[in-house]
């Protein structure tokens, strides 16, 4: 057996063991706090107000109240009143699902998967998480922080993987989502343009500091491509559009209003703004320390390793992941959990850099895998302490 295989075989067998240990703290947390009453129908004015989710229906005149009466995150909010829908056990399945799709887009490049990547994204994705035990495990913050977070990658990637290949003028002016032949173009551009604008919706509307960053992402994108004067697909510019009606709308929902009459108020506008300024670089220090560190250190690396600077898309997550975390200035409270889709951000911009430092020479496998193993096994530690 050669010794490639004999690393596959290892791979394969730490991502199962991670996905099992993840799978075994998921069956551990029951459903609890604000999963209880969303578990149920919500909306006071239906005749099945209070009993279990039982059907779409229910599900519907839940989040019209809920968005009228408490809160804007309705996609989040639809997501996990499916998943308590689905009993515990069915949840828990999901959850782990989605962990490792996250995992797997994270670290998908050039349409081939390394197997050691995938082990190195699930170890930092426990290991630098802010609080991994509420955005990976409690059902309420799953839903609107992991499962939004899988919505809104590979809707991001799409973007930034034009700007990864614009020395082809044909992948970055004329393909076309849906592929060449499959049926006629404007067809294809039309159904794409559609298909990216219900999308951009859908992420805009996830999370108050995400939905907007995507945003940006996709006007910095546009713009990186308008100014070598590559032609632009119709599709990116609807995509857009959606991320900002998606946006707007969580934002600006009634319910949110009724919310913020609950807020604590420190006083003054000047004494408020102060407060959330303290709070933002305390909570950026103490939740996101790791992983920003991280980045830097990575960064640094690739600049002396490679003397130049690392792709534009690199350079975009980068300003996401701050950009995205800065933005909790303007919210009154900031959880740790919030500090997921920073994160994310982060972590991915870190694995894109480390998947071209290893591709260098045979002696980076060995420390990639060392690296991958390193913080596999922080993060199962990390889940075998909880259980």
């Amino acid at each position: 057996m050669s010794r490639k295989t004999i690393s596959r075989i290892a791979a394969v067998l730490c991502i199962l063991a991670a996905l099992g240990v993840f799978f075994a703290a998921s069956r551990s947390t029951h459903f609890m706090m604000d999963d209880l009453s969303y578990a149920t129908n919500i909306n006071p004015d239906s005749p099945n107000y209070g009993q279990p989710v039982s059907s779409v229906k229910d599900i519907v005149e839940s989040q019209v109240w809920h968005y009228f009466n408490w809160g804007g995150r309705t996609v989040a909010h639809v997501v996990l009143q499916f998943l308590l829908w689905s009993g515990e056990i069915g949840a828990d399945i999901f959850n782990t699902i989605a962990l490792s799709l996250l995992c797997v887009f994270l670290v998908g490049r050039k349409r081939k998967l390394d197997l050691w990547m995938i082990v190195l994204s699930f170890g930092m994705m426990i290991s630098t998480n802010p609080n991994w035990h509420q955005s990976l495990l409690w059902q309420s913050a799953t839903a609107n922080y992991l499962y939004m977070m899988l919505l809104c990658i590979p809707f991001t990637g799409l973007y930034l993987r034009k700007t990864a290949c614009v020395k082809d003028e044909d992948k970055v002016a004329g393909e076309s989502v849906s592929g060449k032949g499959k049926c006629p173009k404007w067809l294809c551009a039309t159904g794409a343009a559609l298909g990216m604008f219900v999308w951009g919706v859908l992420s805009g509307w996830t999370n108050e500091n995400i939905g907007p960053t995507v945003f940006l992402i996709t006007v910095a994108v546009i713009v990186f491509l308008f100014k070598r004067k590559i032609k632009v697909p119709v599709w990116m510019y609807t995509g857009s559009v959606g991320t900002v009606i998606g946006s707007a709308a969580m934002i600006l929902a009634p319910g949110n209003g009724v919310r913020m009459e609950y807020v604590e108020d420190h006083g003054s506008f000047i004494k408020n703004m102060i407060a959330r300024a303290s709070t933002l670089i305390t909570n950026s220090e103490t939740y996101l320390f790791s992983i920003f560190i991280m980045l830097l250190m990575v960064y640094i690396c690739y600049r002396l390793l490679f003397k130049k600077l690392p792709s534009y898309e690199v350079i975009l997550l980068g300003l996401a992941a701050i950009v995205s975390d800065c933005a909790m200035f303007l919210s009154p409270h900031y959880p740790d959990r919030a500090g997921f889709g920073s994160m994310v951000f982060a972590l991915w911009a870190v694995l894109k850099m480390l998947a071209e430092i290893f591709e260098q020479s045979e002696k980076s496998e060995r420390f990639k895998i060392a690296m991958s193993l390193f913080f596999w096994a922080a993060g199962v530690t990390l889940l075998g302490i909880y259980l």
